[in-house]
């Protein structure tokens, strides 16, 4: 199952870079309600929140969307997905980031929101598979936190760190992390005061 999800997210990856960087789209993409396209891989279920218990490797896709407002409170929407490579838990998530950028091109977000997964949700289900864990429900609570680099206007490279789980309100609550390197296209360049 691993090797189609793979192919399609290389595939997905090269198409996307392809398209957005050539000069005709990404002046078109600066009217868009896209703001950025990043692409990533992360370390899967590596704690220090959870306990690790399942493998692999999560290949991640997120688009963020432009505010609604120019204002640093106001947050950019995000849709994002993370397939994992061992056939273990996957997630496709949504919510808000809120973002500073620094006068050194250094960048940091804080993202809250609601992930849905196909892992597994009651004991007696994870318990028949060895190292599968247990979220309690389908739909869970994301938290993410990224520092990056602004490489030029358009382009950036950042760590990501997210934590999902139910906070307690389903039975079972064992939760999950994953830490990676993601690279970041803007559709809007930004503007540099340094």
């Amino acid at each position: 199952m691993c090797a189609i999800w793979c192919r399609r997210f290389v595939a997905f990856l090269a198409l996307s870079i392809s398209h957005f960087g050539a000069s005709p789209m990404a002046a078109h993409a600066e009217q868009s309600i896209f703001s950025e396209l990043r692409v990533g891989v992360l370390a899967h279920d590596v704690g220090p929140f959870a306990d690790k218990e399942e493998d692999g490797v999560d290949f991640n896709a997120e688009i963020l969307f432009q505010k609604p407002k120019q204002h640093w409170l106001v947050p950019r929407p995000h849709a994002g997905f993370a397939l994992n490579s061992a056939g273990d838990t996957n997630r496709f998530y949504g919510g808000f980031t809120w973002d500073h950028q620094a006068p050194s091109r250094m960048f940091i977000e804080l993202g809250v929101g609601a992930v849905y997964h196909d892992g597994f949700t009651f004991p007696v289900f994870a318990a028949e598979v060895e190292g599968r864990k247990t979220l309690g429900c389908s739909v869970l609570i994301r938290g993410s936190f990224s520092l990056g680099y602004n490489i030029t206007e358009r382009h950036n490279i950042s760590i990501l760190a997210d934590h999902m789980s139910n906070a307690g309100i389903c039975q079972a609550n064992e939760g999950s992390d994953s830490v990676g390197l993601r690279y970041g296209f803007r559709f809007k360049p930004l503007t540099f005061t340094n």
